[in-house]
């Protein structure tokens, strides 16, 4: 995946490569390149990515901006998981079939037991495995640690069910550390997942994991 950045000398970076970490100091620039990475407008302003000749798919974007309050089990990321793991389970046309027939029974037994309620019930046909999912309250199983503990293991998810190409953590600097920010990086890395920091403060500093797009703000950029 190529990140391009129009404004600053056309400059790119290849995520597969290094982790990029853009520092845009004047407020336009950093909402612009926010909105380019949050809803992929048709014509960006300030920033684009591809693979190949083809631009990312906004759906293959996963964008943290409350990096703090980061949540693996929150209600989004779990609809997103529910959906690979239905997949995965309708892959297998026997455990398909046993799980659907599971779900009539469970329909059935409901409908049974509130028969005794003088009013006309149904249960919607649409009820399907991602319902059970969340009805068990199935979730990744993950001690809670540190923020940069969590997004670790975010990118194991992502890794293993492909939830999205690209993670993307907005104003994340404030609650890692320079070492928790390299291991973040390393990780994202090994598990071919792109990884974009967004900042609007310059730091100083070098990772061997990273490239950096400083735009300060006079508008000079630099890449280093």
């Amino acid at each position: 995946m190529i990140l391009r950045l129009y404004n600053c000398e056309f400059a790119q970076i290849d995520l597969s490569q290094y982790a990029a970490i853009i520092e845009a100091e004047p407020q336009k620039i950093f909402l612009s390149m926010l909105e380019d990475l949050a809803i992929s407008p048709e014509t960006p302003k300030e920033l684009s990515l591809y693979e190949g000749e083809k631009r990312v798919k906004q759906s293959d974007i996963f964008l943290v901006s409350d990096v703090w309050n980061f949540d693996i089990c929150s209600k989004a990321l779990l609809t997103k998981i529910y959906k690979h793991l239905e997949a995965a389970v309708y892959s297998d046309i026997g455990e398909r079939m046993k799980l659907d027939n599971l779900i009539l029974q469970v329909k059935n037994s409901v409908l049974q037991s509130i028969s005794s309620v003088n009013i006309d019930f149904d249960i919607g046909e649409e009820a399907d495995v991602k319902d059970v999912f969340s009805m068990l309250k199935v979730q990744p199983l993950f001690s809670a640690g540190t923020t940069a503990e969590k997004l670790e293991n975010f990118l194991d998810i992502c890794r293993e069910i492909k939830i999205c190409k690209l993670l993307v953590l907005v104003q994340a600097r404030a609650f890692l550390s320079k070492e928790e920010q390299e291991r973040v990086f390393r990780r994202a890395l090994a598990n071919n997942i792109s990884l974009i920091m967004l900042e609007n403060s310059h730091a100083e500093g070098f990772s061997p994991y990273a490239k950096c797009i400083y735009i300060d703000k006079d508008y000079c950029d630099t890449l280093k």
